[in-house]
């Protein structure tokens, strides 16, 4: 279910990650798709097979058992519906992966502000990685752990020195 605003709830978010123990092995991906539309680079970009659809216009069901959280599908939906979380680095936080198509271009060691799916600023994080993937950004920013559910964009701060 959605909010009348079309943002995923907190309750139906926590039913597309997967248990806690596969959290805590590593990377996974979880998609925010949730339009049943013809579409499907998540699953052509995926050399895995984490997803899967039955039809071209269903939302994609991730198997993360098959995931290694490599970030493909990030930068391949373009949507901006497929996210990588990487919960086993730290008890305090997380990395979080995610499509950046702004500039300025994200800088490896700044900081960057952490924005839930609203655009409002919740926190600010340290920019991880960034990679260049089909001329989309994916982009690894690391997140307080309490804002598993919340963030989901960043702002760079300034860049400059």
């Amino acid at each position: 279910m959605l909010y009348d605003d079309g943002i995923l709830t907190e309750e139906d978010f926590n039913k597309l990650i997967p248990d806690e123990e596969r959290r805590r092995k590593g990377p996974y991906v979880i998609t925010e798709c949730m339009q049943g539309i013809p579409c499907d680079p998540c699953v052509r970009s995926c050399r895995f097979g984490a997803f899967s659809k039955k039809e071209l216009s269903d939302t994609p069901v991730v198997n993360h058992e098959n995931c290694i959280g490599c970030g493909a599908c990030v930068g391949s939906c373009p949507g901006h519906a497929c996210f990588v979380i990487d919960e086993s680095v730290s008890d305090d936080c997380f990395i979080l992966t995610l499509p950046y198509e702004m500039l300025p271009v994200p800088v490896v060691g700044k900081r960057a502000d952490l924005l839930d799916r609203k655009g409002a600023k919740v926190a600010e994080g340290n920019i991880k990685r960034v990679s260049e993937h089909q001329k989309t950004y994916v982009v690894s920013v690391e997140v307080p752990k309490e804002y598993l559910y919340e963030v989901r964009s960043i702002r760079c701060k300034n860049q400059e020195g």
